[in-house]
C-alpha cells in the first residue's frame, strides 16, 4: 500500500486479545479500516522508519550491524511511522503485529531483542 492510499484511509486503534489498545515504543498502533475513526492525517508528519530503527538498535559490533538492521527492518516492513503513531498496512511480515495483538499463537519476534528496551 503506498503513502497516497494510506493518506486517504481511516484508521482504527489496534487492540490486544483483552481489548486494550496497544502501543509500540510509546506510540499508538493503528491499522486501516473502512469504519475507522482516526484519519491518518491526524497522526502528524510521516517519519523515517529506517532512521528510527538505527536510533533504537542496541550497540553491536560494526560487522554485525547491517544484519541486525535488516532483521529489525524486515520486522517493520509493513509499518509506517508517524509523529503520532505507527500504521500497520500490509501483510508481508505480520509477526510483530500479531504478537502485540495476541492474534493466534505468535511469540515475541526474536528480532526485538536487538532493540534497546522501551523507556
Amino acid at each position: 500500500m503506498n503513502i497516497v492510499h494510506i493518506l486517504s484511509t481511516m484508521l482504527s486503534r489496534a487492540k490486544n486479545g483483552c481489548g486494550r489498545e496497544i502501543s509500540f515504543y510509546d506510540r499508538a498502533v493503528y491499522y486501516p479500516r473502512d469504519d475507522g475513526n482516526v484519519p491518518v492525517t491526524g497522526l502528524g508528519r510521516q517519519q523515517d522508519t529506517s532512521e528510527w530503527v538505527r536510533g533504537h538498535l542496541q550497540d553491536f559490533p560494526a560487522d554485525s550491524e547491517p544484519d541486525v538492521f535488516t532483521l529489525v527492518s524486515d520486522l517493520l516492513v509493513d509499518w509506517q511511522l508517524f509523529a503520532g503513531g505507527w500504521v500497520v498496512h500490509g501483510h508481508q511480515n505480520h509477526h510483530l503485529f500479531h504478537s502485540l495483538c495476541d492474534i493466534g499463537r505468535w511469540q515475541t519476534p526474536p528480532a526485538l531483542a536487538h532493540l534497546k528496551p522501551e523507556a
